[in-house]
C-alpha cells in the first residue's frame, strides 16, 4: 500500500462510504473531499465533513499508518493543528492535537474493494516503458485522447513559462528572447548549451545592426563561438577573423567560447555546428525581426516554404568545416531540421504570448501549427505506435512525448486519466 493510492481513493471516493465511523466511534459523512495540495502542508485543503452531526471545514491528512503522523513530526508543525480528519489505511495509534484533543481518524482497511487494489498493483509493478501497455487496448479512445491533449497543454504551458522566464532575463525584450530561444533550437540536443551561451554573449541588437551583411553576421557568430581561434590555414576563415577583429573593437566584445565547447563527434557533417552557424546567420540575415517571423505568420506552410529558401553563403554551400569541402553542394537546410526548429520555436512563443497577453487564440494557433507539421519519429512515438496509437502529425507526436515524459516515465498512473480508468475498472 502506498500513500499516492490512498490519495486517489480519497479524491475519487472509491471506497465504501456507507455508515462511516471514526476509530473513536463518531459517525462520519464526507461532504467535500477538498483540493489536492501538491505543496507543503496537509494533503487536502478546504474539505468538509459531518462528525456526529457537526459540520467541520478544514484540511485532511492521509497516511498509511496513523503513527506516520508522529514519524513525520506533524505534531510540532502548526500547519497540521487545523486538520479535521486523519485518513489512514491502518490505525495503529491515536493522534492528538497540541491542545490534547484527539484528531478524528478514518481507517480504510477493509473498505476499499479488492479489485481496485489489484488493478493498482498491476500498474505500479509494471516493468514496461508505458506501464499500461498490456491493458491500453481496453481503454476508451476518448479517455486516451483526452489525456494526450491534457499532457500536451501542460507541456506547452511549461515551455511558455520557460520562455517567459527568459523574457524576464532579457528585460522584456521579445526579440532578444526569441533570438536566444532560436539559438537553443539550432543546437538541437548535442550543442544546445553551447548555443545558449553563444546567444548570451551576442546581443541581438548587434546582430540586427548587421543583418544586411551576411559576412559580418558570420564573423560575429563564428568569432564569438571560438571556432575562429583555431589555427586553420583557410582564406575564408582568415577573412572572418579580420572582420571579427574590427567588430570586436567596435562593440568591445570579449570572452568568446572555447572551440572545445562544441561537439562534432558522432554528428553527421550536414549537422555540424559550423553549418548550423552558417544557417543561423542566413536566417538572421533574411529575417531580422525574429519574434514576428515566428508568431505573426500567415500560415505554417508558407513559413516553412520561406525558411526552406534560405541560402547559406557560397562558402558554406561547399564546405562543412573550414577547409573541408562537402561532397555535394548544399544551399539549404534540410526539411526535417527546419521542421524541428519550427516545432521547438513557434509553439513555445505562441504559448508564451497567450499567457502574457491572456489571448487564448495564440494557444489555438499553436495547436493548428502542430497539426500541419508531420509527426516526429523517435523512441517514444515508436512505443505508442506499437500499441496501435496513431501518430500522423506533430500534434500527435508532441502529445505522446508529453504523456510519456510527464506520466509514464515517472509512473504517475494515478494522476493520469488512462491509469485512473484502469484502476477503477470492474
Amino acid at each position: 500500500m502506498k500513500e499516492d493510492f490512498l490519495h486517489h481513493i480519497w479524491k475519487t471516493q472509491l471506497f465504501n462510504t456507507q455508515s462511516l465511523q471514526t476509530i473513536a466511534g463518531e459517525s462520519l459523512e464526507i461532504r467535500k473531499t477538498g483540493s489536492h495540495n501538491l505543496h507543503e502542508g496537509p494533503d487536502f485543503l478546504e474539505a468538509s465533513v459531518l462528525l456526529d452531526g457537526i459540520v467541520w471545514h478544514g484540511p485532511v491528512e492521509i497516511h498509511i499508518k496513523s503513527s506516520d503522523w508522529l514519524a513525520h513530526k506533524h505534531e510540532s508543525d502548526a500547519r497540521y493543528d487545523s486538520v479535521i480528519l486523519h485518513v489512514v489505511w491502518e490505525a495503529d495509534v491515536k493522534i492528538f492535537r497540541k491542545d490534547g484533543s484527539e484528531i478524528p481518524t478514518l481507517a480504510l482497511l477493509g473498505k476499499i474493494p479488492l479489485h481496485l487494489i489489484r488493478n493498482y498493483e498491476k500498474l505500479s509493478l509494471s516493468k514496461t516503458a508505458i506501464p499500461c501497455a498490456h491493458q491500453l487496448s481496453s481503454v476508451k479512445d476518448i479517455v486516451l485522447r483526452s489525456m494526450l491533449e491534457e499532457a500536451l497543454v501542460a507541456r506547452l504551458y511549461a515551455k511558455g513559462n520557460e520562455f517567459l522566464t527568459l523574457l524576464e532575463q532579457c528585460h522584456g525584450d521579445w526579440e532578444e528572447a526569441s533570438f536566444r530561444w532560436l539559438a537553443r533550437c539550432f543546437g538541437f540536443k548535442s550543442n544546445a548549451a553551447a548555443w545558449e551561451r553563444l546567444a548570451e554573449k551576442l546581443s541581438f541588437k548587434i546582430i540586427r545592426k548587421h543583418s544586411t551583411n551576411l559576412l559580418q553576421l558570420e564573423a560575429l557568430i563564428f568569432g564569438m563561438s571560438g571556432l575562429l581561434q583555431e589555427d586553420i590555414d583557410d582564406p575564408y576563415a582568415s577573412l572572418l577573423r579580420r572582420e571579427f577583429s574590427l567588430l570586436t573593437h567596435k562593440y568591445q566584445l570579449s570572452s568568446p567560447l572555447h572551440a572545445s565547447e562544441w561537439k562534432f563527434m558522432r554528428i553527421r557533417p550536414a549537422s555540424f555546428p559550423t553549418l548550423r552557424m552558417a544557417q543561423f546567420a542566413a536566417l538572421c540575415h533574411h529575417f531580422p525581426h525574429l519574434y514576428s517571423t515566428f508568431v505573426d505568420f500567415e500560415s505554417a506552410d508558407l513559413l516553412l516554404k520561406q525558411l526552406a529558401k534560405l541560402e547559406v553563403s557560397k562558402y558554406w554551400q561547399e564546405h562543412y568545416h573550414f577547409g573541408k569541402p562537402l561532397k555535394r553542394r548544399a544551399k539549404y537546410m534540410g526539411k526535417k531540421s527546419l521542421e524541428n526548429i519550427l516545432l521547438n520555436m513557434t509553439p513555445t512563443l505562441l504559448a508564451a504570448r497567450a499567457k502574457s497577453h491572456d489571448e487564448t487564440s495564440y494557444f489555438e494557433s499553436a495547436f493548428g501549427l502542430l497539426e500541419l507539421i508531420k509527426a516526429e519519429r523517435n523512441y517514444i512515438t515508436e512505443l505508442w505506435e506499437a500499441l496501435s496509437v496513431s501518430c500522423k502529425t506533430a500534434y500527435d507526436s508532441q502529445s505522446m512525448i508529453a504523456l510519456y515524459n510527464q506520466y509514464c516515465q515517472a509512473h504517475k498512473c494515478l494522476q493520469c486519466k488512462v491509469g485512473a480508468s484502469l484502476i477503477s475498472a470492474g
